[in-house]
């Protein structure tokens, strides 16, 4: 029997602890160096820029240069802290609404969403005989079978296993990417640093959601009579778990243009671009027949 949902998130937790207070022991051990190099490039950039006041007395230095550095050098002493506040916190009390709101429409969801990934309709198949009967007529498709139960067994430990790793990373990253930032022409590492870590932590929620839509989507329903039908209910829940990381990142903007907006733009701008072409015809048309007249 497998493991259920619950039980496989509660162990990925207790892993997850673990793992965090090492990288924490590990960010504490590497922030005073991030600061000392933080101070560096600081020094590097206000020399930077009293080297062009000189140059260009148009340019005074305004007290605002100050600000950012100033203030990134504070973040590098409070990470952990800003962390916890900025990032972790709004994400763990998101992940109690949807969890609250899923168990309010349908209790067990969790253990309900395992128990129709990993469903063998038994019923439906051919003579009344279940998936088994049709899968006979064809090694082939018993082979895809297989590869699909193997497949919607381990899918959900794939993704928060990757969510793990990725947060540890994002964790790691952060106490280089402040002092980093502070590199003129780099500002823009921090604001990349910061959402694409918010997109990795919003797995969770989003895990949470889809799981919720596996639960009332049931396969082993009575309107699924048809084994057939059964398998693609599951085949359909596989790629909606496998497609996490894109719906979070479709609630940060930082992490870009989403790829239906993209494809709206790419298509907007065919458009476009056929009228010019129909209009450039046209008058090329007309041309042509006042000429011939």
């Amino acid at each position: 029997m497998q493991a259920p949902v619950t039980d496989l998130q509660g162990f990925i937790d207790g892993l997850g602890t673990t793992i965090i207070a090492d990288v924490n022991s590990f960010v504490g051990e590497l922030l005073p160096y991030s600061s000392r190099l933080g101070g560096a490039i600081m020094l590097i950039y206000v020399a930077h820029k009293i080297v062009i006041s000189f140059l260009k007395p148009d340019e005074r230095i305004s007290p605002a240069t100050l600000v950012r550095p100033v203030l990134t050098l504070g973040a590098i002493v409070l990470y952990e802290d800003l962390v916890n506040l900025l990032l972790i916190t709004p994400v763990d009390i998101v992940s109690d609404m949807v969890k609250e709101a899923a168990n309010s429409v349908s209790g067990a969801y969790q253990t309900n969403a395992q128990s129709a990934i990993e469903h063998i309709q038994s019923t439906g198949g051919i003579d009344g005989g279940g998936i088994f009967d049709i899968l006979q007529v064809n090694p082939l498709l018993e082979l895809i079978h297989l590869i699909i139960y193997f497949t919607s067994t381990v899918i959900v430990a794939y993704v928060l296993f990757r969510q793990l790793i990725m947060k540890t990373i994002y964790l790691l990253l952060g106490a280089l990417v402040l002092p980093f930032s502070l590199i003129v022409g780099n500002e823009q590492t921090l604001s990349q640093w910061f959402f694409g870590f918010l997109s990795v932590l919003l797995w969770i929620p989003i895990i949470h959601l889809i799981l919720f839509v596996i639960s009332i989507c049931n396969p082993t329903a009575d309107i699924f009579d048809n084994p057939v039908f059964s398998i693609a209910v599951q085949i359909v829940m596989i790629f909606a778990l496998l497609e996490v990381p894109k719906y979070a990142k479709m609630l940060v903007a930082g992490q870009g243009e989403s790829s239906v907006g993209a494809a709206y733009a790419t298509a907007k701008g065919a458009v476009t671009d056929g009228r010019s072409a129909y209009k450039a015809m046209r008058k090329m048309g007309g041309s042509s027949s006042k000429k011939k007249k």
